[in-house]
């Protein structure tokens, strides 16, 4: 009996702890029952082709098919189809069940995605030579750069290798080039058939960019060739000049040519006097008086930082890159195009703009796709049953280890009035290259933190990265001291918490208008005497001034905040100990921008001060002593009662 009172208890405590387990944890009960299992992660489904045939105790000539969703932001390492997968096929009017006899291994390693396109670098006269005063000067040319081929070449590179039984038996570098399509890495046992690996679209896959472009060679200016061809093509003048000129060259030397087509200033005999008929004050192309029929020719410059070769006084004329964009409004399509996140642009599309030698031995541009360029594609494999594949998803995991800073203060504390930015540096102590996902928590809705959410792709092993999150201050009536900004890393497959930081941000209010000003009356304890030439420390804020009471006995400050505006808020005032007073202290309260007065009173050491008003000790003295003997009184009458008792 005594076993079954114990076994019932036993029971009734198992019960109540796994009640206790699932409130806790209402997965308790899921996770024990999945114990030792393994989990596949991203794969759709795995099935073998219908065609092909038994050989023996063989079944050749067919795929393992296996559909994935793949993450492009991640490496791919390890997916294996372990000896022993089974599977099933109709063959003969019969089931027939197969099962894999090896393991294959296949690791899919994405490269940096990039667009090309091949240019051809070309030239234009934008101002002829010129004649003129016994000098001449050369033609100005144009060297610039115009696409050679009439569309982008996209390049989605992957290295796919192929692994059975741990042995390398293929590899090959694919390029999807932004499509839907099938390639292959062929092995001694057949090849494996990929489709549908890294898909671009949109913006990504085909860039707004003029049909005809002028990438100027040495600048950093990009034109739409269209809009620029007739303002660039000096080799024959125009019927306009001076600042109304369509044509650069007739802007910079008019339009007179002579048989040899080169700039030529005429002269006009006004009485006895000669004029220029391009006056050098108007013309930035020649040099010299307006008057004496004398001018030296002076040759253009492309940009604004050329315009230091020019004679002083024609320096305040258009380069011909300020002509185009300041005079006649076309813009320069650089960053529209071209601006990359290389250059700490968050709107750009690029990660990087370069120019490169093609493999065909031209000069291309290149544009370095992000990743977030990306989804996350459903990914076809077709691996051949003589390889025996099959997949299990093996991304890396990332170890990201995370740091922050106020970019301003360059600590973990910053006063934020309005914006400021937070540096977060995050290093991936793992062994192989992944990828991890910030989050940000702020610890007051009155400061808000943009984005919410960031992932950081191709964190290499122990290669420091930086990425930015932005602070608003959306207005506080008081100052709300040191509010934590939580940074938190995890990793992108696994979602478990790797590192954390925080940096703390104190809110400030809206400055106040107005003049707070605050006078102090320093008198003797007691009396109406003011005392002059005392030390006091005033404290408001983050301020502390010593000042000297004047000759009146009196203080008087105008109280400011760091940034500007009024002070308001809790004055503490601090007097010196001498040799004469006793040191004193007392706070007062500013609530508003306004005109103040007090009156601080000090103590003189040789004065004995009545003792504030308080308790009457004596009193209390009484009333604890006769406490004391009731309960005296008390104690005695129940020890004699218990006496008599025995």
């Amino acid at each position: 009996m005594k076993h079954k009172k114990l076994l019932g208890l036993g029971v009734i405590l198992v019960v109540l702890l796994l009640s206790v387990s699932y409130v806790v944890d209402p997965d308790f009960f899921g996770r024990i029952a999945n114990l030792g299992k393994e989990t596949t992660v991203s794969i759709s489904q795995i099935n073998v082709d219908p065609q092909g045939s038994i050989v023996g105790d063989e079944y050749k000539g067919s795929f393992w098919n296996i559909l994935a969703y793949i993450n492009a932001n991640d490496y791919l390492a390890g997916v294996v189809l372990p000896k022993g997968q089974t599977g099933s096929v109709t063959y003969q009017g019969a089931m027939k069940a197969l099962e894999t006899g090896a393991k294959v291994e296949i690791k899919i390693d994405p490269q940096t995605p990039y667009l090309i396109r091949s240019v051809q670098e070309k030239q234009v006269m934008y101002a002829p030579s010129a004649v003129g005063a016994g000098s001449t000067v050369d033609a100005s040319y144009l060297r610039y750069y115009d696409w050679a081929e009439s569309s982008w070449r996209v390049y989605t590179p992957f290295i796919v290798t192929i692994y059975k039984d741990g042995v390398q038996v293929g590899q090959a570098t694919l390029n999807m080039q932004g499509q839907s399509q099938v390639q292959t890495v062929s092995t001694s046992e057949g090849a494996v058939r990929i489709e549908n690996l890294g898909i671009l679209g949109g913006q990504y896959l085909a860039p707004n960019t003029p049909s005809q472009i002028t990438i100027l060679k040495g600048y950093s200016n990009v034109y739409d060739w269209v809009q620029i061809q007739n303002i660039v093509n000096g080799a024959q003048p125009g019927s306009v000049a001076g600042s109304s000129a369509s044509k650069y060259a007739d802007y910079w030397f008019g339009t007179a040519r002579d048989s040899n087509n080169r700039a030529i200033n005429p002269v006009v005999t006004i009485g006895v006097s000669q004029t220029n008929v391009y006056a050098p004050s108007v013309y930035g192309g020649w040099s010299g008086n307006d008057f004496g029929g004398q001018a030296k020719p002076v040759k253009s410059v492309i940009g604004s930082s050329d315009k230091s070769s020019l004679p002083v006084d024609e320096r305040s004329f258009y380069s011909l890159t300020e002509f185009i964009e300041q005079a006649k409004g076309i813009s320069n399509l650089a960053s529209s195009l071209f601006n990359s996140r290389a250059t700490g642009s968050s709107g750009a599309l690029w990660q990087e703009v370069s120019f490169v030698t093609d493999t065909n031995g031209q000069t291309a541009l290149k544009l370095t796709v992000p990743w977030g360029a990306f989804g996350s594609p459903l990914v076809s494999i077709r691996v051949p049953t003589e390889l025996a594949d099959t997949w299990v998803e093996q991304p890396q995991i990332a170890n990201a280890q995370v740091s922050a800073s106020w970019v301003s203060t360059g600590t973990k504390y910053c006063n934020l009035f309005g914006s400021n930015r937070i540096a977060v540096q995050v290093t991936n102590v793992g062994s192989t290259t992944a990828s991890s996902r910030l989050t940000i928590q702020s610890g007051n809705s009155k400061l808000s933190v943009t984005p919410l959410s960031m992932t950081v792709n191709n964190l290499e092993p122990n290669v420091p990265q930086t990425v930015f999150f932005d602070a608003t201050n959306l207005g506080v009536e008081s100052e709300t001291s040191d509010i934590p900004i939580t940074i938190i890393a995890y990793d992108t497959y696994t979602n478990t918490e790797t590192s954390r930081t925080t940096v703390y941000g104190t809110l400030k209010p809206t400055l106040t208008t107005g003049v707070t000003t605050f006078k102090l009356f320093v008198v003797e304890k007691g009396t109406s005497n003011l005392i002059k030439g005392l030390s006091l420390t005033v404290q408001y804020g983050n301020q502390a001034p010593s000042v000297f009471t004047d000759s009146n006995g009196l203080v008087s400050l105008t109280l400011t905040t760091p940034q500007g505006g009024a002070f308001t808020g809790q004055v503490y005032v601090q007097s010196d100990d001498t040799t004469v007073y006793k040191t004193a202290s007392a706070t007062y309260n500013l609530p508003s921008a306004t005109a103040y007065e007090f009156t601080f009173e000090v103590e003189r050491k040789d004065t004995d001060y009545p003792s504030p008003e308080g308790f009457n000790w004596l009193v209390i003295a009484l009333i604890i002593g006769v406490v004391a003997l009731i309960v005296a009184i008390i104690v005695l009458v129940v020890y004699f009662k218990k006496r008599r008792r025995r």
